[in-house]
């Protein structure tokens, strides 16, 4: 992830699980999720929609916005809305 750009490395290293890239980049700006766009917001709700369960608890972890609705949803469900209807 070297040559990732700075604004796409944690919104990545979530989806890849990649821990140690992840610990990296918020120990620099812990916070970070702050400054996410609409489509990084959206990435909480699809990897919950894909069963990405590492991807959801570091995004968790980061502090992403839990109350952002996937857009392909039809009842515009939020991650954690998806996640509590696979349990």
């Amino acid at each position: 992830m070297e040559r990732t750009p700075e604004d796409l490395k944690l919104a990545l290293a979530c989806e890849l699980g990649d821990e140690a890239v992840f610990h990296e980049f918020l120990s620099k700006k812990p916070d970070a999720a702050r400054m996410l766009s609409e489509m990084e917001r959206q990435k909480l709700p699809n990897a919950a929609r894909n069963n990405n369960t590492k991807a959801v608890r570091l995004m968790l972890e980061a502090g992403w916005p839990v109350d952002t609705p996937g857009e392909w949803e039809r009842r515009r469900c939020t991650g954690l809305g998806l996640m509590a209807m696979r349990r």
